[in-house]
């Protein structure tokens, strides 16, 4: 449907010719661009052509954002082409030769910073466009080059943290997990928040001997929490289901096993309590919103907040995910 409206404005662009506004032409173009891209995906092509296509049409509408010269518009046009290139290396990481992904990943790094650059240069350096290219780059970083570049991806992710913290009136060099209760994008927090953990700690990998990455990563998502507790007393739609499972809008089933994972390396029993109040904090958002509104504390058990009896600790480890449940097992029994 998006790609068919797409192509009816493109086509009366094509018509009226010269009697369109700039602004308009571009706006169009762009959504064309971005419609195909989409809909495309469910159709026949493979992914590779697919994504040249598309470069080509976000191509024509920076050709018009140029001729209009219009800031804004060219750096976030140059920020959709470098995420063709972002999507290509997902794609593909696991299929394509170093070296070709590595020249794919570049273009996409190119575009990011031709992005940065002009945004900064017309003083729009601290808004959230600026905040997407180093987000983007985060990603394009850990899908090309994986744990070998989780340097560079965290760097990105803080300039992105920072950026948002920026526009909220905190200093440029502010510590990137500072909780600002003015920043009003706090969705968009608990997700850079989240990925930047996945960077510090890759969920596919064990980390037995590294106790200190698997803190750092857990940091970040503790970081993350604060954010999503606002979330819940602010967020006024119904619809919050689709907050809680969307967007990486959500630290605690990952710190589940971050906190357990702390626990086997250093055999901190607070780490393990954090494991089972996290695995419970994962159940129940709902609960935890209807709670925070009231003026309740967020730790607080939700049965206990609705006057049924609490579940015992002991029965409560058995709701920790079974990956983790199965390394307390492991550990337990190697210990004994």
């Amino acid at each position: 449907m998006a790609r068919q409206q797409a192509e009816r404005a493109k086509r009366a662009l094509r018509a009226r010719s010269g009697n369109v506004a700039p602004s308009e032409r571009i706006l169009i173009l762009r959504e064309y661009a971005y419609a195909y891209k989409v809909s495309e995906m469910s159709g026949s092509l493979d992914d590779q052509t697919r994504l040249a296509r598309t470069r080509a049409f976000f191509r024509e509408a920076l050709r018009s954002a140029v001729d209009a010269r219009d800031t804004a518009m060219i750096a976030q046009i140059t920020h959709d082409i470098g995420n063709t290139f972002t999507d290509e290396v997902g794609r593909y990481n696991q299929e394509l030769p170093r070296s070709e992904l590595q020249n794919l990943a570049d273009s996409g790094l190119w575009h990011y910073r031709r992005s940065i650059a002009l945004m900064t240069a017309a003083g729009m350096g601290d808004g959230e466009s600026v905040m997407m290219d180093h987000l983007t780059t985060a990603l394009i970083y850990r899908s090309a080059y994986g744990a070998d570049s989780a340097r560079q991806a965290v760097a990105s992710y803080d300039r992105a943290l920072r950026t948002m913290l920026r526009n909220s009136g905190r200093a440029s060099d502010v510590d990137p997990l500072i909780y600002e209760p003015r920043i009003t994008n706090k969705a968009q927090m608990v997700e850079l928040l989240y990925l930047r953990s996945l960077s510090l700690a890759d969920p596919e990998a064990e980390h037995r001997g590294d106790a200190r990455q698997v803190e750092l990563a857990l940091h970040s998502l503790e970081a993350a929490v604060p954010y999503w507790e606002a979330m819940l007393r602010e967020y006024k739609s119904r619809d919050l289901h689709k907050v809680i499972g969307s967007y990486s809008h959500f630290p605690f089933r990952y710190g589940t096993y971050l906190a357990a994972e702390l626990f086997l390396l250093t055999g901190d029993s607070l780490r393990l309590r954090q494991a089972i109040d996290w695995s419970e904090r994962n159940r129940v958002g709902s609960d935890q919103r209807d709670l925070l509104r009231a003026g309740g504390s967020p730790r607080t058990n939700p049965t206990q907040a609705r006057g049924l009896p609490s579940v015992p600790p002991n029965a409560v480890l058995y709701r920790i995910p079974r990956r983790c449940a199965m390394r307390l097992c492991y550990r337990r029994e190697h210990d004994t």
